[in-house]
């Protein structure tokens, strides 16, 4: 559930839990440690700062809610990642965990249920 109120800035972009647990084989501080590694700008999906109060953005950061496990990867490494480009770093970050969702889901019908 997303719980936890951060203050993000502008254009970044929330991988979600299950895909930092995917990356660390199933262990989400192996998968966050591997995205700090990617995005040395970035932050784990923890408070980065409490917004006093919910309200609409007035500029440099956004009030949302995040799960325990999500990444938050910053506006620069957006940036870096689209080739200076935010909209196609995010299309490259929108397509990363789509891949990467459905390679999970593949590889967990090959995985026999417990007790098989």
């Amino acid at each position: 559930a997303d719980k936890l109120p951060v203050e993000a800035p502008k254009g970044s972009y929330v991988i979600p839990a299950d895909i930092v647990s995917s990356i660390g084989q199933g262990n989400t501080a192996a998968g966050h440690k591997s995205l700090m590694a990617r995005f040395p700008k970035s932050k784990v999906g923890s408070p980065l700062k409490a917004p006093k109060a919910m309200s609409f953005a007035k500029g440099g950061t956004v009030p949302i809610q995040v799960s325990d496990g999500e990444f938050i990867v910053s506006p620069e490494d957006v940036a870096v990642l689209g080739g200076g480009d935010m909209a196609y770093g995010h299309d490259i970050l929108d397509n990363f965990v789509t891949h990467t969702r459905a390679k999970t889901i593949q590889h967990l019908k090959t995985i026999p249920a417990p007790g098989k």
